[in-house]
């Protein structure tokens, strides 16, 4: 089983992120939020796989914020290193595997995927 925690440096800016219970709580309402402003908007609401893993560093990035008493990061913050990050692959599997291994995560992997499943049918 991986860490719960990870840390890495952008641009010499060290960044940690936390997968525990907030993370997931935070995951869920950002992928929710998505998915509302693209059926309003009309086109697909599955959320793009960018849009989902940006959710998940915005997820842990604010759990850790909240573990060191300062001010949580915006999603746009999480997006921007999400981009940064992007061609380094060890790094993202790092994340991704956190993420996808952290306790608070394994009901909500499944609900995803199932979501993913309804949305997919519903277009066909």
């Amino acid at each position: 089983m991986s860490t719960a925690k990870i840390s890495f440096e952008v641009e010499g800016v060290k960044h940690s992120l936390y997968f525990g219970v907030l993370a997931s709580r935070l995951f869920r309402e950002k992928l929710d939020e998505i998915v509302k402003r693209k059926k309003e908007a009309g086109i697909n609401p599955a959320p793009e796989s960018e849009q989902s893993f940006a959710a998940i560093m915005y997820g842990a990035l604010c759990n850790q914020a909240d573990i060191d008493e300062v001010l949580r990061p915006t999603f746009a913050k999480a997006y921007e290193l999400m981009e940064a990050i992007a061609g380094d692959d060890e790094l993202t599997m790092r994340i991704y595997k956190a993420w996808e291994e952290a306790k608070p995560n394994e009901a909500l992997i499944n609900l995803v995927n199932g979501n993913k499943k309804k949305v997919e049918e519903s277009q066909s």
